[in-house]
Parts: structure tokens; C-alpha cells; sequence
């Protein structure tokens, strides 16, 4: 058992989407630069391969490049979300991201001023197109660990076997139709915001979370505290106290709702 701030970058974690054990790559532990706000600090997790195929506007013509009211942003966080277990969206963080505010020819936001979600896409910055393609996107955020000075391969994405263009939440400068993306060989690209493309969603979990040995969040008592299904509830005595209501507890099992329950 471990915690998910001790996870090297590159390794995975399975959480369960829709039902399906799902691998998620950790591309990221803590802050990658003092541009985020302090919500970011967490284990970042990025769905390895891709989640569905869609647009990143909300019209099939046209649109524009506005990730705070995109397709792609509503898709994450209304369509993606709730299929994560709810032992898993009781702990995803709600954090501010950095993002270009009204589109190509917006403004960066950063920090505080950031974007509020819990699902998103990534940026041109946290994939590491900065360290050698100047000039497409403003600088989001930084390069994430996984990314810094990785070879283009370890930007392919997948979907049902077959590698594809996947989005990312950068709109291109100075145009208000075409965003940033990571094409099949992993390089960059800059499709318009009508063409179908990948969405890989990424999300940031507390570091202290346990997981097991296959990778899954699970449960772990602790001196004061139980986790359990991910989330830690506060254990006094002969007591915890879960969602508000005081449980029975005793050395082995715990009452969780007229049920006894083993102890991990």
C-alpha cells in the first residue's frame, strides 16, 4: 500500500470510469510552477489513452476557440466526471488552472485568476511544446515532469487501437478558430475548433490518497483518521465520524450504517 504522493512520474494508477478499470499516467506530483494557485498541488493523473472523440467547440461550424466555453470543457467536467466512482470525485480537486481568458486573442490568466474545474484539458506548456515550439500558444502553466524534454513519443495517444490528434486546452494565437493539439506522431499541431478530436482528461488527486498494490484507491485506518474509499474520515475513540453522522467503532469492526464492518 502506498500513497499517491510517493508514486514516481510514469507510473499508473486505475481508477474505475464507467465501470471500467481505467489507466491514468501520474504526469505530475506538486506545484510545476508558481503560475498555478495552490489547489494544484496534488498527484496529477492523465487518462493514457484517449477518453472519446469529439469537437472542442460546441458548434459544428465555426465556433470559436474559448476553452471556458468549449465543448471540450463541458464534455470533462459534465459528461466525464460523473463517471468517475463517487469515492473518486469526493476527493478529485477543485483547482484554478492557467488559461487564455476569451480565446486566441484573449488575455493569460494565472494563479488566483486562474480557471476553476475539476476535469481539463492540458495546456501547450504542461505537454512541453515550449521547450522547442515558439510562438503558438501563450505559456500556460509550465512543462509537467512527464513532459519536460520528452521525445514526441511519449505524447501519442491512443483510441480503440489506433493513435489520433488529441486537444489541448491552448487556443492558437492570434486566431479565434484553430487551437493547440498533439498530433498522432505526438508532434504539434493546430487544427480548427470543428474538427473532431481526441480528449484525454486530467485531473489532480490529494497526495496523501492510498492505493493498492494494482493501483486502486482503497482503504487505510490511520491513527485519528480511516480512509475509506479514498476518503478520510476522522476516527476519535469509539467513533467515526462520516458525512456528519458519529459511527460506532471498536478494535476490529466499525457500524457504518447498521452494518459491521472489518477494519483494514
Amino acid at each position: 500500500m502506498a500513497k499517491l504522493g510517493n508514486l514516481t512520474v510514469g507510473s499508473t494508477v486505475n481508477l474505475n470510469v464507467d465501470g471500467v478499470l481505467t489507466e491514468f499516467i501520474v504526469v505530475h506530483q506538486g506545484l510545476p510552477s508558481s503560475d498555478y494557485d495552490d489547489s494544484c498541488n496534488g498527484t496529477w493523473l492523465l487518462m493514457k489513452d484517449i477518453y472519446t472523440q469529439n469537437r472542442f467547440s460546441e458548434h459544428s461550424y465555426g465556433g470559436r476557440n474559448i476553452y471556458e466555453e468549449s465543448r471540450l470543457d463541458n464534455r470533462l467536467n459534465n459528461v466525464f466526471f460523473p463517471l468517475l466512482d463517487e469515492a473518486v470525485q469526493s476527493v478529485v480537486k477543485q483547482v484554478k488552472i492557467p488559461y487564455t481568458q476569451g480565446g486566441g486573442n484573449g488575455s493569460l490568466k494565472t494563479g488566483a485568476d486562474g480557471l476553476s474545474t475539476k476535469v481539463f484539458a492540458l495546456s501547450y506548456a504542461e505537454v512541453g511544446f515550449t521547450n522547442f515550439t515558439n510562438n503558438k500558444a501563450n505559456v500556460e502553466g509550465a512543462s509537467l515532469s512527464y513532459f519536460y524534454n520528452a521525445n514526441n513519443s511519449a505524447r501519442i495517444a491512443y483510441f480503440e487501437g489506433d493513435a489520433v490528434l488529441w486537444i489541448l486546452r491552448s487556443p492558437r494565437l492570434e486566431t479565434t478558430t484553430n487551437v493547440s493539439a498533439v498530433s498522432v506522431a505526438g508532434a504539434y499541431f493546430s487544427p480548427v475548433v470543428s474538427e473532431t478530436v481526441g480528449y484525454r482528461p486530467t485531473l489532480i488527486l490529494p497526495s496523501n490518497i492510498a492505493i493498492d498494490e494494482n493501483g486502486q484507491i482503497t482503504e487505510e485506518s490511520s491513527l485519528g483518521h480511516v480512509i475509506i474509499g479514498g476518503i478520510n474520515k476522522e476516527l476519535t475513540g469509539a467513533h467515526v465520524n462520516i458525512g456528519g453522522v458519529w459511527k460506532d467503532i471498536s478494535e476490529i469492526y466499525m457500524n457504518i450504517g447498521g452494518t459491521w464492518k472489518e477494519m483494514p
